[in-house]
């Protein structure tokens, strides 16, 4: 969907003093030490493939840097599809994403049509059962798709089955969790693995594009360190 109009609704009769005001509310981002690494690896991987999988943990700015690439592509005449596991969270995906003059629908219903004053929508992953086919249509080599909390679709489930379908010309698929596995063992669509041994036991273990772990974050004091109460 086209990005570049501006909504009626949204003119204001401002003097050139306050338009200006107005205008420059994008935060300034700067980038933590492991975030200028992300960035560096990412632009790196793209180059080969449209797939790029960021494990940090809760609390060490993976939405922000999220945010960040997101910005590059929307100025390069990208839109932007975010998926996330709740409301609230979607909600949280568009009010970060306005921090850089990124503006995100979140109220995308069934086949409601694509609002060409915003950049993108912010979905939840549960909207993709039965809209499989009005997605795909959207989402083009001119798509950034980002997946957040990634681990919660799966190549045996449904989601991940839809998700690897409405992607298939997705531009970019940048793929975002804090723990990169699941308990059932199932595979997660678009992600690399390799195979491991453990007690004479074949697995399989997932190949993150960049890992930032909660240990280092609390080295860094990004983080707090956890402590557990054995009494």
């Amino acid at each position: 969907f086209p990005v570049t109009i501006t909504a009626l609704s949204n003119a204001q009769a401002l003097c050139p003093s306050c338009n200006l005001k107005k205008s420059n509310n994008m935060i300034k981002f700067n980038p933590r030490p492991w975030q200028v690494e992300a960035t560096k690896k990412f632009n790196e991987e793209i180059k080969y493939n449209n797939v790029f999988l960021l494990h940090a943990g809760v609390g060490s700015g993976k939405t922000l840097w999220a945010c960040s690439i997101i910005k590059t592509y929307i100025d390069k005449g990208y839109d932007v599809v975010i998926f996330s596991p709740k409301d609230a969270i979607k909600i949280e995906w568009a009010n970060e994403c306005k921090k850089f003059n990124i503006e995100v629908d979140v109220k995308l219903v069934n086949h409601y049509s694509w609002k060409h004053s915003f950049n993108g929508v912010s979905l939840c992953y549960q909207v993709l059962k039965n809209n499989t086919n009005f997605l795909k249509k959207q989402i083009t080599d001119k798509t950034i798709v980002v997946l957040d909390e990634h681990h919660h679709a799966s190549d045996a489930g449904s989601w991940g089955m839809e998700l690897e379908n409405i992607c298939e010309n997705a531009g970019i698929i940048l793929c975002l969790t804090g723990t990169p596995f699941r308990s059932d063992n199932n595979k997660i669509p678009f992600v690399k693995y390799k195979e491991k041994q453990l007690d004479d036991i074949s697995g399989w273990e997932i190949e993150t594009d960049y890992s930032y772990t909660y240990a280092q974050s609390v080295k860094d004091r990004i983080c707090c360190p956890m402590y557990r109460d054995w009494e």
